[in-house]
């Protein structure tokens, strides 16, 4: 049994001990002992990684996903200055990167480097945006392709704070065909004072390729205000394909009667002239495009010389087979041909929504078929034969060749009186046929995309 004196000497030892315990536990959580911090180097608190995740601001590597980037290129600004532009997306709903260092690489047709260039850019939350790099001089070297990289590490940052709302408004271009301009203006729509806005513009051709690209800053921006921008470049944009708004389905309608050979029967001529042109134009349709050929004299080609078809090269080779018959007279009957073309644009060859054409050359009036008491009975069957063509919606173009055409019949067939072209020789022909392909085609104007990127605030 423990006396009584001992348990009060156990408790004066206790008191001092509880003391000196106490002042410990003070002197370590005052001085020695640190709450977790998202900045001490270690994994604690509720961080999901070493200071990154949970509550701190930056986020852990593997709570983020890479930027996508969709393309690269260079542009020729002016000699042998270009631009380099990157179009990247960051498909992180909520999170950031400050600072992050990339490289483009020039290289050339022979896939040599040219040059390399190293930069900095912001790269703003779940966003498509535009890495730029202007004026690298490659000392007369043409840059056939480019690639972009990001070459540090990512510090991805989570972002708490929602974005201004910024309204855009654009222009076409202008002076297209000199120093090409798109001006326009940004306007703070939302509730707070915008920070400087980096805007740059993207320009796209008809098939959607990227033709030119530049960049610009603006002031903050206050609420309900806004300010003007501009973009211009030194040299007109290089087109790399164009594109037709609707494709066209178009008929080669070829007088093969034996006035074709009245210059010359070997070469055949003015047919071999106009068998080189009519290949030529053929050549010079749009992807997306048909075509098909039918020639006449006493009566149309049956079937067709050749169906609708995009393949150039099958539909030139059925024009040069075209020839003019020596067994017996060959007359010209330019109402047959019409109504086998209209046909053919009415078959299921024919594509839907596309715009259905016919092109009929001929060298002289119509005299078949024929038709007992109506002398003029071929004149009036081409005319019936137009006519039903253009009731089909089909836009007919009419070419006479020589001086021995009858101009205002071809007048009458044609669409409109501005569709007749008339032919004093073979040589007109070729600039005749360009005419009537940019009369077909109109093409898809460029396409403007400007990306408004409000920059990130200094620390």
């Amino acid at each position: 049994m423990v006396s009584w004196s001992f348990k009060r000497q156990l408790s004066y030892l206790f008191i001092p001990l509880v003391l000196v315990l106490g002042l410990f536990a003070f002197i370590f959580f005052k001085y020695i002992h640190a709450e977790p911090t998202c900045f001490d180097g270690v994994k604690n608190g509720d961080e999901s990684g070493r200071d990154c995740g949970g509550s701190c601001q930056l986020l852990c590597t593997s709570d983020t996903l890479a930027p996508v980037v969709y393309w690269s290129e260079s542009f020729l600004v002016s000699d042998s200055v270009w631009n380099a532009s990157a179009y990247v997306e960051n498909p992180n709903i909520s999170s950031e990167v400050k600072s992050a260092t990339y490289a483009f690489h020039l290289y050339d047709d022979s896939n040599k480097l040219i040059t390399t260039v190293e930069g900095e850019t912001f790269i703003p939350q779940n966003k498509k945006f535009l890495v730029f790099y202007p004026s690298i001089d490659t000392r007369g070297k043409k840059v056939k392709r480019t690639e972009f990289e990001f070459t540090g590490p990512l510090v991805w940052l989570s972002v708490p704070t929602k974005e201004p709302e910024l309204k855009v408004i654009h222009g076409s271009i202008e002076r297209e065909t000199t120093s090409p301009l798109i001006s326009g203006s940004i306007e703070n729509t939302g509730a707070f004072t915008s920070s400087p806005v980096e805007l740059s513009v993207i320009v796209y051709d008809g098939r959607g390729n990227a033709i030119g690209t530049s960049r610009t800053y603006t002031d903050p921006i206050p609420v309900r205000s806004k300010q003007t921008f501009g973009f211009t470049w030194p040299r007109p944009f290089k087109q790399t394909q164009a594109v037709c708004e609707v494709s066209s389905d178009v008929m080669l309608v070829l007088d093969r009667s034996g006035s074709m050979a009245s210059i010359s029967r070997n070469p055949t001529e003015p047919l071999t002239s106009v068998k080189n042109t009519a290949t030529s134009f053929v050549s010079s349709l749009l992807q997306g495009d048909q075509v098909g050929v039918v020639s006449f004299a006493n009566e149309a080609s049956n079937p067709v010389d050749h169906v609708l078809s995009p393949v150039v090269a099958s539909v030139n080779s059925a024009i040069e087979r075209i020839s003019i018959a020596t067994t017996t007279a060959q007359n010209t009957n330019i109402g047959d041909g019409l109504i086998a073309a209209t046909k053919e644009l009415q078959s299921s060859r024919a594509k839907e929504g596309s715009k259905k054409v016919i092109i009929l050359l001929t060298d002289g009036d119509p005299t078949d078929p024929k038709k007992v008491g109506q002398s003029n009975y071929p004149t009036l069957f081409a005319e019936q034969s137009a006519t039903e063509a253009k009731e089909k919606n089909i836009s007919v173009f009419t070419i006479g060749l020589g001086s021995l055409v009858n101009g205002d019949l071809l007048s009458r067939l044609a669409s409109t009186p501005s569709q007749y072209f008339a032919a004093p020789t073979s040589a007109d022909l070729a600039s005749i046929y360009q005419k009537i392909s940019k009369s077909i085609c109109t093409l898809r104007p460029n396409v403007i995309e400007i990306i408004a990127v409000p920059q990130p605030l200094a620390d």
